[in-house]
């Protein structure tokens, strides 16, 4: 049987990164905007490799049951290029106040699907939203459209997935929908589902993924 908590499987080595990550932490960073940022190699390469589940692993074991996004279609912009948890999502159009919205709310390590209709035309989040998705235990966002502040977000510990960048805000009138499903670069995000990223791309499952029993 699969357990159905995939964090109570530590590898060894997912324990020595916890470790070290740990006393990553005790190195105080530098801050913009009181914003802890990713300052060092060490810290980077502690961060950007997470313990969550390596992408091709999981392909590896459950590749009948899931789906896959089309082969770059988002680019990394995160200090966390690894991360997953259970999909919320958003639809909006170059506007970004249901973003900022659902940020606000306790993220449970939640990651946070936004449909922007594929537009290059605004930046649909910044770093101060970014720094909602630490504050508020959100795993990180998938965004089909672009974000700005790129520079300062490489330097934060969040996963942040977007088509580009584009420093132009977006307008305030709140229009959207919450927690549909949503369909994007090959892939239907399904609120409830779970979505998992790293450098080599997304994948989504209709249930939660552990690797303590692989399927061969």
């Amino acid at each position: 049987m699969r357990s159905s908590q995939s964090s109570s499987y530590q590898s060894p080595a997912s324990s020595i990164m916890a470790l070290l990550r740990r006393v990553a932490l005790l190195i105080k960073p530098a801050q913009i905007n009181g914003r802890p940022l990713i300052h060092s190699s060490l810290r980077r390469f502690l961060f950007v490799n997470s313990s969550t589940m390596n992408v091709a692993d999981l392909s590896d074991a459950y590749s009948d049951t899931l789906q896959y996004m089309e082969a770059n279609f988002l680019r990394n912009y995160g200090g966390k290029a690894k991360f997953g948890g259970m999909i919320s999502t958003l639809k909006c159009h170059e506007d970004n106040v249901l973003v900022k919205k659902a940020l606000t709310e306790p993220g449970n390590k939640r990651v946070l699907v936004v449909d922007a209709g594929g537009s290059l035309r605004c930046g649909m989040l910044g770093d101060n939203l970014a720094s909602l998705v630490m504050k508020n235990n959100w795993a990180g966002v998938v965004m089909y459209g672009c974000i700005r502040d790129s520079e300062e977000i490489s330097r934060m510990d969040v996963g942040v997935k977007a088509l580009g960048t584009m420093p132009l805000k977006s307008i305030k009138k709140g229009l959207g929908e919450r927690d549909i499903a949503v369909r994007f670069g090959g892939v239907t995000f399904t609120p409830g589902h779970y979505l998992y990223a790293d450098l080599d791309g997304i994948i989504v499952s209709p249930k939660e993924l552990t690797l303590d029993q692989p399927k061969l």
